[in-house]
Protein backbone atom coordinates (compact mmCIF):
# COMPACT_ATOMS: atom_id res chain seq x y z
CA UNK A 1 0.00 0.00 0.00
CA UNK A 2 2.85 2.34 0.88
CA UNK A 3 4.52 1.58 -2.45
CA UNK A 4 1.25 2.40 -4.27
CA UNK A 5 0.94 5.76 -2.50
CA UNK A 6 4.56 6.57 -3.30
CA UNK A 7 3.97 5.66 -6.95
CA UNK A 8 0.90 7.91 -7.14
CA UNK A 9 2.81 10.76 -5.54
CA UNK A 10 5.40 10.75 -8.32
CA UNK A 11 3.04 10.01 -11.23
CA UNK A 12 0.09 12.41 -10.53
CA UNK A 13 0.55 15.94 -11.99
CA UNK A 14 1.47 18.56 -9.39
CA UNK A 15 -0.89 21.55 -9.41
CA UNK A 16 0.68 24.89 -8.53
CA UNK A 17 -1.26 27.64 -6.81
CA UNK A 18 -3.30 30.05 -8.90
CA UNK A 19 -1.69 33.51 -8.94
CA UNK A 20 -3.29 36.94 -8.94
CA UNK A 21 -1.04 39.19 -11.05
CA UNK A 22 -1.11 43.02 -11.03
CA UNK A 23 0.85 45.28 -13.38
CA UNK A 24 1.35 47.77 -10.51
CA UNK A 25 2.12 47.38 -6.81
CA UNK A 26 -1.10 49.20 -5.96
CA UNK A 27 -4.35 49.42 -7.91
CA UNK A 28 -4.38 52.40 -10.26
CA UNK A 29 -7.10 53.23 -12.83
CA UNK A 30 -5.04 51.58 -15.60
CA UNK A 31 -3.72 48.60 -13.60
CA UNK A 32 -3.94 45.27 -15.45
CA UNK A 33 -5.20 42.44 -13.23
CA UNK A 34 -4.97 38.78 -14.29
CA UNK A 35 -5.54 35.32 -12.86
CA UNK A 36 -2.83 32.87 -13.90
CA UNK A 37 -3.69 29.18 -13.54
CA UNK A 38 -1.29 26.24 -13.57
CA UNK A 39 -3.60 24.33 -15.94
CA UNK A 40 -5.59 25.12 -19.06
CA UNK A 41 -9.02 26.24 -17.85
CA UNK A 42 -10.70 26.73 -21.24
CA UNK A 43 -10.43 25.11 -24.64
CA UNK A 44 -8.54 26.87 -27.49
CA UNK A 45 -11.77 28.06 -29.14
CA UNK A 46 -12.70 29.99 -25.97
CA UNK A 47 -9.51 32.07 -25.95
CA UNK A 48 -10.37 35.74 -26.58
CA UNK A 49 -13.95 35.42 -25.33
CA UNK A 50 -15.39 37.62 -22.57
CA UNK A 51 -17.71 36.06 -19.98
CA UNK A 52 -19.42 37.01 -16.76
CA UNK A 53 -17.18 36.89 -13.68
CA UNK A 54 -18.70 34.00 -11.75
CA UNK A 55 -15.68 32.71 -9.85
CA UNK A 56 -13.46 35.63 -8.73
CA UNK A 57 -15.07 37.34 -5.76
CA UNK A 58 -14.03 40.90 -4.89
CA UNK A 59 -14.76 42.73 -1.64
CA UNK A 60 -15.91 45.47 -1.61
CA UNK A 61 -17.98 44.77 -4.72
CA UNK A 62 -16.36 45.72 -8.01
CA UNK A 63 -18.35 45.08 -11.20
CA UNK A 64 -16.12 43.13 -13.59
CA UNK A 65 -16.06 40.58 -16.39
CA UNK A 66 -13.46 38.01 -17.45
CA UNK A 67 -11.63 37.78 -20.79
CA UNK A 68 -9.62 34.61 -21.46
CA UNK A 69 -6.31 35.91 -22.84
CA UNK A 70 -5.01 32.35 -23.14
CA UNK A 71 -6.15 28.93 -21.95
CA UNK A 72 -4.72 29.53 -18.48
CA UNK A 73 -4.79 33.34 -18.14
CA UNK A 74 -7.97 35.27 -17.30
CA UNK A 75 -7.87 39.08 -17.56
CA UNK A 76 -10.16 41.11 -15.31
CA UNK A 77 -12.27 43.59 -17.32
CA UNK A 78 -13.38 46.46 -15.06
CA UNK A 79 -16.71 48.03 -15.99
CA UNK A 80 -15.97 50.98 -13.71
CA UNK A 81 -12.80 52.29 -12.01
CA UNK A 82 -11.72 51.06 -8.61
CA UNK A 83 -12.60 53.22 -5.63
CA UNK A 84 -9.70 55.41 -4.59
CA UNK A 85 -8.01 54.63 -1.25
CA UNK A 86 -9.75 51.25 -0.88
CA UNK A 87 -8.42 47.82 0.13
CA UNK A 88 -9.74 45.02 -2.09
CA UNK A 89 -9.85 41.35 -1.14
CA UNK A 90 -9.77 38.90 -4.08
CA UNK A 91 -10.61 35.17 -3.85
CA UNK A 92 -11.54 32.19 -5.98
CA UNK A 93 -15.00 31.76 -4.53
CA UNK A 94 -15.44 28.10 -5.52
CA UNK A 95 -13.45 25.12 -6.84
CA UNK A 96 -12.98 25.11 -10.63
CA UNK A 97 -12.40 22.24 -13.01
CA UNK A 98 -9.52 22.47 -15.48
CA UNK A 99 -9.79 21.14 -19.04
CA UNK A 100 -8.01 17.91 -18.05
CA UNK A 101 -10.38 17.37 -15.12
CA UNK A 102 -8.02 18.64 -12.41
CA UNK A 103 -9.81 20.41 -9.57
CA UNK A 104 -8.55 23.92 -8.82
CA UNK A 105 -9.39 24.62 -5.18
CA UNK A 106 -10.99 27.81 -3.86
CA UNK A 107 -8.31 30.23 -2.76
CA UNK A 108 -7.95 33.59 -1.01
CA UNK A 109 -5.38 36.02 -2.40
CA UNK A 110 -3.43 38.76 -0.64
CA UNK A 111 -5.43 41.98 -0.21
CA UNK A 112 -4.46 44.86 -2.51
CA UNK A 113 -4.98 48.59 -1.90
CA UNK A 114 -5.86 51.19 -4.51
CA UNK A 115 -3.99 54.47 -4.84
CA UNK A 116 -4.66 56.85 -1.94
CA UNK A 117 -5.99 60.40 -2.26
CA UNK A 118 -3.06 62.75 -2.84
CA UNK A 119 -1.91 65.99 -4.46
CA UNK A 120 -0.31 65.33 -7.84
CA UNK A 121 0.67 68.92 -8.73
CA UNK A 122 1.00 72.27 -6.95
CA UNK A 123 1.49 75.75 -8.48
CA UNK A 124 1.65 79.22 -7.01
CA UNK A 125 -1.20 81.56 -7.93
CA UNK A 126 -0.66 85.30 -7.53
CA UNK A 127 2.13 86.96 -5.54
CA UNK A 128 4.10 85.51 -2.67
CA UNK A 129 2.21 87.57 -0.06
CA UNK A 130 -1.21 86.37 -1.13
CA UNK A 131 0.27 82.90 -0.90
CA UNK A 132 -2.24 81.32 -3.27
CA UNK A 133 -1.52 77.68 -4.12
CA UNK A 134 -3.31 75.69 -6.82
CA UNK A 135 -3.44 72.04 -5.82
CA UNK A 136 -4.46 69.29 -8.26
CA UNK A 137 -5.58 66.05 -6.60
CA UNK A 138 -5.94 62.61 -8.15
CA UNK A 139 -9.68 62.65 -7.38
CA UNK A 140 -12.45 65.23 -7.10
CA UNK A 141 -12.40 67.43 -3.98
CA UNK A 142 -14.88 69.87 -2.44
CA UNK A 143 -13.38 73.29 -1.57
CA UNK A 144 -15.67 73.87 1.43
CA UNK A 145 -14.88 70.43 2.89
CA UNK A 146 -11.16 70.90 2.29
CA UNK A 147 -10.79 74.37 3.85
CA UNK A 148 -10.38 73.25 7.52
CA UNK A 149 -7.41 71.08 6.53
CA UNK A 150 -5.16 73.95 5.39
CA UNK A 151 -3.18 76.67 7.16
CA UNK A 152 -0.26 78.92 6.30
CA UNK A 153 2.66 78.57 8.71
CA UNK A 154 6.00 80.21 9.42
CA UNK A 155 8.03 78.17 11.96
CA UNK A 156 9.66 79.44 15.14
CA UNK A 157 13.38 80.14 14.76
CA UNK A 158 16.03 82.08 16.68
CA UNK A 159 15.03 85.20 14.74
CA UNK A 160 11.23 84.92 14.88
CA UNK A 161 8.19 83.48 16.62
CA UNK A 162 5.97 80.97 14.87
CA UNK A 163 3.05 82.34 12.87
CA UNK A 164 -0.14 80.67 11.63
CA UNK A 165 -2.61 82.24 9.19
CA UNK A 166 -5.99 80.68 8.42
CA UNK A 167 -6.77 79.56 4.87
CA UNK A 168 -9.74 79.86 2.57
CA UNK A 169 -10.39 77.69 -0.47
CA UNK A 170 -12.19 78.04 -3.79
CA UNK A 171 -12.70 76.04 -6.96
CA UNK A 172 -9.77 76.12 -9.38
CA UNK A 173 -10.29 77.11 -13.01
CA UNK A 174 -8.28 76.64 -16.18
CA UNK A 175 -7.43 80.33 -15.93
CA UNK A 176 -5.74 79.65 -12.58
CA UNK A 177 -3.73 76.84 -14.16
CA UNK A 178 -2.43 79.13 -16.88
CA UNK A 179 -1.30 76.43 -19.30
CA UNK A 180 -2.65 73.01 -20.22
CA UNK A 181 0.88 71.62 -19.87
CA UNK A 182 0.50 71.66 -16.06
CA UNK A 183 -2.77 69.72 -16.05
CA UNK A 184 -2.98 66.28 -14.44
CA UNK A 185 -5.90 63.96 -15.32
CA UNK A 186 -8.54 62.97 -12.78
CA UNK A 187 -9.10 59.43 -11.47
CA UNK A 188 -11.89 58.82 -13.99
CA UNK A 189 -9.90 60.32 -16.89
CA UNK A 190 -7.06 57.91 -16.14
CA UNK A 191 -9.56 55.03 -16.23
CA UNK A 192 -11.04 56.04 -19.60
CA UNK A 193 -7.70 57.15 -21.03
CA UNK A 194 -9.27 60.45 -22.18
CA UNK A 195 -7.62 63.51 -20.63
CA UNK A 196 -9.24 66.96 -20.91
CA UNK A 197 -5.72 68.30 -21.47
CA UNK A 198 -5.91 67.16 -25.10
CA UNK A 199 -9.51 68.18 -25.91
CA UNK A 200 -10.25 70.46 -28.83
CA UNK A 201 -11.37 73.18 -28.48
CA UNK A 202 -9.41 73.94 -25.32
CA UNK A 203 -11.30 74.55 -22.05
CA UNK A 204 -12.28 78.15 -21.28
CA UNK A 205 -10.41 80.06 -18.57
CA UNK A 206 -13.65 80.11 -16.54
CA UNK A 207 -14.14 76.32 -16.71
CA UNK A 208 -13.80 74.61 -13.32
CA UNK A 209 -11.30 71.80 -12.66
CA UNK A 210 -13.25 69.51 -10.34
CA UNK A 211 -10.21 67.78 -8.85
CA UNK A 212 -8.32 71.01 -8.11
CA UNK A 213 -8.66 73.84 -5.60
CA UNK A 214 -6.97 77.17 -4.90
CA UNK A 215 -5.91 77.77 -1.28
CA UNK A 216 -5.29 81.36 -0.17
CA UNK A 217 -4.57 83.07 3.17
CA UNK A 218 -7.52 85.00 4.63
CA UNK A 219 -5.15 87.99 4.99
CA UNK A 220 -1.85 88.73 3.18
CA UNK A 221 1.07 86.93 4.76
CA UNK A 222 3.07 89.12 7.18
CA UNK A 223 6.85 89.42 7.33
CA UNK A 224 8.39 86.05 8.19
CA UNK A 225 10.71 83.31 6.97
CA UNK A 226 10.05 79.83 5.60
CA UNK A 227 6.37 80.36 4.91
CA UNK A 228 4.58 77.27 3.64
CA UNK A 229 1.08 75.95 3.10
CA UNK A 230 0.44 73.06 5.49
CA UNK A 231 -2.08 70.38 4.59
CA UNK A 232 -3.39 68.48 7.59
CA UNK A 233 -4.22 64.78 7.63
CA UNK A 234 -7.65 63.28 6.81
CA UNK A 235 -8.62 65.73 4.05
CA UNK A 236 -11.58 63.98 2.30
CA UNK A 237 -12.40 63.57 -1.38
CA UNK A 238 -15.68 64.97 -2.73
CA UNK A 239 -17.50 61.65 -2.29
CA UNK A 240 -16.31 61.28 1.30
CA UNK A 241 -15.04 57.76 0.58
CA UNK A 242 -11.29 58.39 0.94
CA UNK A 243 -8.91 60.83 2.59
CA UNK A 244 -5.33 62.05 2.34
CA UNK A 245 -3.90 60.61 5.54
CA UNK A 246 -0.51 62.32 5.56
CA UNK A 247 0.58 65.84 6.52
CA UNK A 248 2.36 67.80 3.81
CA UNK A 249 3.89 71.23 3.23
CA UNK A 250 4.04 73.31 0.04
CA UNK A 251 6.86 75.88 0.11
CA UNK A 252 6.07 79.56 -0.36
CA UNK A 253 9.24 81.36 0.77
CA UNK A 254 10.29 84.38 2.83
CA UNK A 255 8.32 87.61 3.26
CA UNK A 256 10.91 90.35 3.84
CA UNK A 257 10.47 94.03 4.85
CA UNK A 258 9.85 96.60 2.12
CA UNK A 259 12.91 98.88 2.06
CA UNK A 260 13.69 101.87 -0.14
CA UNK A 261 17.32 101.47 -1.23
CA UNK A 262 17.64 104.66 -3.25
CA UNK A 263 15.83 107.60 -4.83
CA UNK A 264 17.29 109.16 -7.99
CA UNK A 265 15.79 112.23 -9.73
CA UNK A 266 15.68 112.33 -13.51
CA UNK A 267 15.55 115.60 -15.42
CA UNK A 268 14.98 115.99 -19.13
CA UNK A 269 14.09 119.11 -21.11
CA UNK A 270 10.38 119.52 -21.77
CA UNK A 271 9.60 116.38 -19.73
CA UNK A 272 7.78 115.97 -16.39
CA UNK A 273 9.97 115.67 -13.33
CA UNK A 274 10.65 111.99 -12.55
CA UNK A 275 12.20 110.06 -9.67
CA UNK A 276 13.40 106.45 -9.75
CA UNK A 277 12.75 104.52 -6.55
CA UNK A 278 14.79 101.33 -5.98
CA UNK A 279 13.37 98.94 -3.39
CA UNK A 280 14.09 95.55 -1.85
CA UNK A 281 12.14 93.45 -2.63
CA UNK A 282 10.49 94.87 -5.72
CA UNK A 283 6.75 95.66 -5.40
CA UNK A 284 6.03 92.83 -7.83
CA UNK A 285 7.86 90.28 -5.68
CA UNK A 286 6.27 91.58 -2.51
CA UNK A 287 2.66 91.37 -3.81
Amino acid sequence: MKLLLLFLTFTLPLLGKTRLSLSDQIIEPSTKIELIFDKAMVTPDQVGTTVENTFLSIEPTWITKITWRSQNIATLDRLRPAKIGTTYQFALSKPLTAVDGTIVPAQKFKAVTSESLRVVRSRRVGSIRTGGQLLIFNDDVNPSSAAPFFQFVSPETEEQKSQVIAARTRKATWGDLGNRYYYKPSWNERYTGKSIRYTNPAPLDSDVIKHAIVVEPVTPLPIGNQWSLRRLADLPNAAGTASADDINHYTIGNIVPFIAKGIFPLTSPDQPRTCLLYTSPSPRDRG
